[in-house]
Order: C-alpha cells, then sequence, then structure tokens
C-alpha cells in the first residue's frame, strides 16, 4: 500500500492538470488522505508501526523498537 500511495501522489504532482481535467483529482485526493490516514493511525506511538503481511493467508505482526 505504501508503493501505491507513493506512486499515487506523485502522480497528481506530475500530472495534475490532467487528473482534473480528467474531473478525478478529488478522487486522487481522497484516496491518498485515506492512506496516509491509515498510515498515522498504523503508528501508535514513537517505536510502534501496526502492519499487515500476506503471504498465503493474512498475518498481524507488531514491530515494537525498545
Amino acid at each position: 500500500m505504501a508503493f501505491t500511495v507513493a506512486m499515487l501522489s506523485w502522480s497528481v504532482i506530475e500530472y495534475d492538470e490532467y487528473i482534473a481535467d480528467a474531473g478525478e483529482l478529488q478522487h486522487v485526493m481522497e484516496a491518498i488522505k485515506w492512506r496516509t490516514d491509515y498510515f498515522i493511525k498504523a503508528h501508535t506511538s514513537p517505536n510502534v508501526l501496526w502492519a499487515e503481511v500476506c503471504s498465503f493467508g493474512v498475518f498481524i505482526i507488531r514491530f515494537e523498537t525498545n
């Protein structure tokens, strides 16, 4: 998801006028905001980030650094 939102954001930077002409700029901005909000909420404290890793199923992993 991080790669997707990075590429989507970069596309808006590079092609904003074309996206706006197509009437999709608001939709793209909402999609970017939803994903960035998700990442912010997954960062529950300074050294904790919750993430999902999918490989033949869904596993919830909690990363901590001390």
